[in-house]
């Protein structure tokens, strides 16, 4: 203010009274949200605030763990962005960690000011990803969905952690799992469409129904059924709309759907001349029905996270209408199903627009379903139904293994198409990473259910490694930072833990979960990517990891390499990726030797006694030989050896290394 004056009594009492003010608000909690000039919300952790701590007890240095470097003060957590960083570090950094795995040139693309929105969908590049500096700190525990409380979405905030869950508590078998009794899968609805699509029972006839004061039965000509078409649309629309603002149990409405899909099979028991015309005339009327279902929602802002049972249920019954249909007009047609493969561009498009919507519910969400502690909503019961039955739909009864990989990629890639389309907004590239990861491991776990809602020990969905490879190529997993903005060593902690995540998460999905490398395409874009992580930090571990020798070497058990260990190195991942999919493509020494050589380095190491090199710098020693050692398992030739052991005396200058150097 004016009235204080440099170097008077005024001035020391208003100094007096900003530091008493300060250490007063330091002692309270901060409030969770605050409200921006702007109009955003953002919130303060209280963990941040550390630094401003004012006459504090017990705030000594924390101590390094000489072997690793790691830090090794009590873990503390602090919360930005919806997003958790819990690590060993004497200061959380979380904003500078998304920073850092931000890539520079999405940063540089999507500059704005501070009033914007900064959360955003998912996209299919990495350009429009939004800056972490503006990113909303609000976290909302709990939500309105269809008039009731709901649980949280666990796919709101991320916890980064060492021991984090790598499969995000996803397990690998659902034995002794099953749906509720009153479930329709349990009924046997699925089953049933999925014996009709695969051509091996016969049409089911469909009860009575009666709508608006008509009787609909199975003797109706299709004909005469075509003229309730327009009615029987917006019907099924105003009910729609209106249980989105009530939730009802919609009985009746349900036996008009479901009567509508028996129909349209049943028809084709009695062929009229002009049955396959209306039957298209039918699916044009659905598409249109549709359209004013997703223009009702886009105008009323409504996304999946905002639906009730109701309008899940009218995206399902599109689904299963298109598909009706398209298995009609292939009896119509006279042709036998034993010949035909089941595509539809239409039921595609309907399950890509059902898939989006589910994900913005949540995955993890859907599938607090299997918890045992908590007792699951219905509507959550009802979207793990809605999963179960989308990958029964669309894998049906393979005949083959082949045809059970191509069945399982061509869902894969819905789920692809979906995120692309899903309005989900991401605060951070790290909250987009760690969703794909979550739904790739939670989509995995639900695929053991059974068409009649019984889990079992086998999943259904296969490998597909390029959807990992989606989740990691949006993060800028390079060591490289900007040299005017430093980060702390706590935040390059974290950037490396979080990096042993994602190779460890690679490995569990190999070694664990027995996601197949025999894809050629998706194998080698996933080894591009993690190469390359490895080629940028010169082939050193991570700061938590060992600068040791792998277990294979050191136990000399050549065995190690096809076992999974939760200790091994992000190096040593990639190593045992590389021979097991040398196993599962059942390739040759040749080939092997073409993939490990990606690993070997020609940098000749600078260890010398006046620069000897650190705990971590050494580590890029012991990779070297590694590779080395596999080079020479690989090919045991005199010629090749002779090469390995000559290329080896060049990693280092024997005559002046350090005797740490020397002694490897």
């Amino acid at each position: 203010p004016p009235i204080v004056q440099k170097g008077g009594v005024q001035e020391a009492i208003f100094q007096m009274a900003s530091v008493t003010l300060a250490a007063i608000e330091l002692q309270r909690d901060p409030p969770p949200v605050e409200r921006s000039q702007q109009g955003g919300r953002s919130g303060i952790a209280k963990s941040s605030l550390s630094f401003l701590s004012i006459g504090k007890k017990n705030h000594h240095k924390p101590k390094l763990r000489p072997s690793t470097g790691v830090l090794v003060k009590k873990t503390t957590k602090g919360t930005f962005g919806g997003v958790t960083v819990s690590l060993r570090s004497e200061m959380d950094r979380p904003l500078e960690l998304f920073n850092i795995l931000t890539r520079p040139e999405a940063q540089a693309a999507t500059s704005s000011g501070p009033g914007k929105q900064a959360s955003r969908p998912l996209q299919n590049s990495t350009k429009h990803l939004t800056p972490i500096s503006n990113v909303s700190t609000s976290r909302q525990p709990m939500e309105l969905i269809g008039g009731r409380r709901d649980f949280e979405d666990p796919d709101s905030h991320v916890d980064i952690s060492l021991h984090s869950a790598l499969a995000f508590g996803m397990r690998r078998s659902r034995e002794g799992f099953r749906l509720p009794e009153e479930s329709w899968i349990s009924r046997g609805r699925i089953l049933d469409l999925i014996n009709l699509l695969s051509g091996e029972t016969p049409p089911t006839q469909p009860y009575p129904c009666h709508m608006a004061g008509t009787r609909l039965d199975a003797d109706l000509p299709i004909s005469d059924f075509q003229l309730h078409i327009p009615t029987i649309c917006d019907l099924l629309f105003e009910a729609t709309v209106e249980s989105s603002r009530k939730d009802d149990s919609g009985s009746t409405l349900d036996d008009l759907m479901r009567f509508i899909c028996l129909y349209v099979s049943w028809s084709v028991t009695r062929i009229e001349d002009d049955t396959d015309r209306i039957l298209s005339y039918i699916r044009s009327q659905l598409s249109l029905l549709m359209e004013r279902v997703e223009e009702y929602c886009r105008l009323r802002g409504m996304s999946g996270r905002d639906f009730n049972q109701r309008l899940f249920k009218i995206h399902w019954f599109a689904i299963e209408l298109s598909n009706r249909i398209a298995i009609a007009l292939i009896t119509v047609k006279g042709e036998r199903m034993e010949e035909v493969v089941l595509k539809d561009t239409t039921s595609d498009q309907f399950s890509v627009s059902l898939m989006a919507r589910l994900l913005e519910f949540g995955v993890r969400r859907t599938a607090a379903a299997f918890s045992n502690t908590l007792s699951p909503s219905a509507l959550q019961t009802y979207t793990l139904e809605l999963w179960v039955a989308l990958i029964h739909i669309t894998l049906l009864r393979p005949v083959d293994s082949e045809a059970h990989k191509s069945a399982s990629s061509a869902f894969w890639r819905m789920m692809m198409d979906a995120l692309g389309q899903s309005n989900r907004h991401f605060p951070s590239v790290i909250h987009e990473a760690e969703f794909i990861f979550s739904m790739t491991f939670s989509l995995s776990s639900i695929s053991c259910i059974n068409p009649l809602g019984v889990g079992q020990n086998e999943r259904l969905l296969q490998a597909y490694w390029p959807i990992v490879c989606r989740s990691l190529v949006i993060l800028n997993l390079s060591p490289e930072v900007d040299e005017y903005r430093k980060p702390s060593q706590a935040t390059l902690a974290a950037k490396d833990t979080y990096l042993g995540m994602l190779f460890a998460r690679c490995n569990v999905l190999a070694f664990r979960w027995d996601w197949s490398l025999q894809d050629n395409a998706g194998f080698k874009q996933l080894v591009e990517i993690l190469r390359e992580t490895l080629k940028n930090r010169k082939f050193m571990n991570l700061i938590h990891e060992q600068s040791e020798f792998p277990r294979f070497i050191t136990q000399r058990n050549l065995d190690l390499l096809r076992q999974f260990d939760a200790k091994d190195s992000i190096q040593t991942i990639l190593i045992k990726l590389i021979f097991r999919k040398v196993e599962d493509g059942q390739e040759n020494k040749q080939t092997a030797r073409k993939w490990v050589s990606l690993l070997a380095s020609t940098t000749i190491l600078g260890f010398t006694k006046e620069k000897p090199p650190t705990q971590k710098e050494l580590s890029a020693l012991f990779n070297q030989f590694t590779i080395k050692f596999i080079l020479l398992h690989i090919n045991p030739e005199p010629n090749n050896v002779r090469a390995l052991i000559n290329g080896s005396k060049r990693i280092v200058d024997f005559q002046t290394a350090d005797h740490r150097s020397r002694q490897i």
